[in-house]
Parts: C-alpha cells; structure tokens; sequence
C-alpha cells in the first residue's frame, strides 16, 4: 500500500496505551482509488516505549492485509486488470491437446484485445511443460 494519503491514513500515530490498560486502537482509514491493484499490505511496528514501567511484549509487528475490489468487468491475470491495460493475456488452462513438452505456434489472447499469440519459427516456439500447464497464466518477460 502507498500510504500518505493515497491508499490509507492512520488518524493516530504513535499510539499511546493509558496508565492501567494493555491496549490502544488505531484507526486506518482506506481509500478506494481508481487504480487498479492487487491485494496490498501495512504494517504496523511498536517500536518503543517512550516512558512508564511497561515492557515490549514479543509481537511486535502485524500486518494488514488491503483486500483487492478493482474490478473493471474483465479478471486479467492475478486478478488484475481489463483491456485497458492487459494488452496480452495467455491462458496456459486454455491450452488442450498437448504433450509435455509439445511446441506451442499459437495461442489464444484472453485480454480482449484480440492481440492472439502466434509463433512460426520453430526454434522459438514456447514448449509446455506439464508443470507450466498446471498454471493457470503464462509468466513471460
């Protein structure tokens, strides 16, 4: 998460835990933004005691998870993204009939962009393992 501001706030920070209690609350406030993302994390440290008889415990760090609702009507790999900004999308389960190992000269766009994948040199062809077939997308750099 980004924070300052544009994926969340934290209204009080330090926290400060009362004479007599063991607890403090800290808001976090979400905000909902037009990118689009994946699931996002904070994470909250203690770090120190600034004065009294208290003592660091042993957690002292937890994370927040900032579950992903980007959505655009069309799921892109991980989740992510639409036509927009996906603009190749493999589907390696949409892939049938090949062997480990087969060459594969054509592949089907999923972005909705119609941007299909094909390949005719054989020296270059993309090989399926049974391993990269039990993906669901294609990694690729």
């Amino acid at each position: 998460a980004t924070g300052g501001g544009t994926d969340y706030t934290i209204s009080a920070s330090p926290g400060t835990i009362s004479a007599g209690l063991t607890s403090t609350s800290i808001d976090i406030t979400l905000t909902d933004d037009l990118d689009i993302e994946t699931d996002e994390t904070i994470i909250i440290q203690i770090s120190s005691i600034s004065s009294g008889d208290a003592s660091l415990g042993t957690v002292l760090e937890h994370t927040l998870t900032i579950a992903d609702n980007d959505f655009d009507g069309y799921e892109g790999p991980g989740g992510v993204g639409d036509l927009n900004n996906n603009k190749l999308w493999l589907r390696t389960d949409s892939l049938t009939g090949f062997a480990d190992n087969d060459p594969v000269s054509a592949w089907a766009d999923f972005s909705g962009n119609s941007n299909n994948f094909a390949q005719a040199t054989g020296a270059e062809l993309i090989l399926l393992s049974s391993e990269e077939k039990s993906k669901k997308y294609h990694e690729t750099e």
